[in-house]
């Protein structure tokens, strides 16, 4: 915190409906979309969907998931696409449940459980978020969170000259334990940063919450390789001298 304070940036930790602050209008779209991925059976492909509705009609995603792929997906579904990614998620899934049940600190749990995740959502390619053991204060992992932000505020800052609102809102990822949630955040006209949220998104603990979590990744990557960086090439890429900022940063 003392880092925050130095750099002139005010932090604040906000719930989303709090007076002044809403969901950023350039993040509504993307809000919508993570929205309907966390509440949805359409993430689930459907090669995969049809054999579970075959065997579980009654939506029971443990067990009768499990077994419907199980036996028959290898001569339905052959040896790719989403037998491959179903193979995965089962791997994803039973680490999830030792780290779980091993009390894992964090860094197993980045390393034996979100890595995985984020390798089967980009295809090997892989993103910075938060992560946190299950039952560390939100309070504590919400500080750590705007420390990172603050600093990479700076850095835009810096590189684009502009400053509080004319800033990108971000939108983050957050997984603590088997919950993976989303928060937004940004830079307010009085420079403040805020952290505002929390939505869940899916949990490591059930098939459909894992499907839901890669689904979330893969939308927020598509946002960060269009919007973002689209205001990114806009404001610091394009302007003058922009490449030997970057080169400097």
């Amino acid at each position: 915190m003392q880092r925050l304070k130095r750099s002139n940036i005010l932090p604040i930790i906000v719930q989303l409906g709090e007076p002044g602050f809403n969901i950023p209008e350039s993040l509504q779209s993307l809000y919508n979309d993570m929205a309907g991925i966390s509440r949805e059976f359409n993430v689930v492909p459907e090669e995969v969907r049809k054999l579970i509705i075959e065997a579980a009609p009654t939506e029971n995603f443990q067990g009768t998931f499990r077994k419907a792929l199980d036996k028959k997906a290898r001569a339905t579904l052959g040896a790719r696409g989403p037998l491959e990614r179903w193979l995965g998620i089962q791997d994803a899934y039973e680490q999830a449940k030792d780290c779980w049940t091993d009390g894992a600190p964090e860094y197993i749990w980045n390393a034996e459980v979100h890595s995985r995740l984020f390798f089967l959502a980009l295809h090997g390619h892989y993103r910075a978020r938060e992560t946190k053991p299950s039952g560390e204060g939100e309070k504590k992992a919400g500080v750590q969170l705007l420390t990172f932000l603050a600093s990479h505020y700076e850095k835009l800052e810096r590189l684009s000259g502009k400053k509080g609102t004319d800033l990108p809102a971000m939108l983050v990822l957050t997984a603590q334990g088997h919950a993976w949630s989303l928060m937004m955040a940004g830079m307010n006209s009085r420079r403040q940063l805020y952290l505002m949220g929390t939505k869940e998104l899916g949990k490591t603990s059930e098939y459909l919450g894992i499907y839901q979590i890669l689904a979330a990744i893969q939308r927020v990557a598509e946002w960060v390789s269009t919007d973002y960086m689209n205001w990114f090439a806009k404001n610091i890429w394009e302007g003058k001298d922009g490449k030997a900022l970057l080169r400097q940063s």
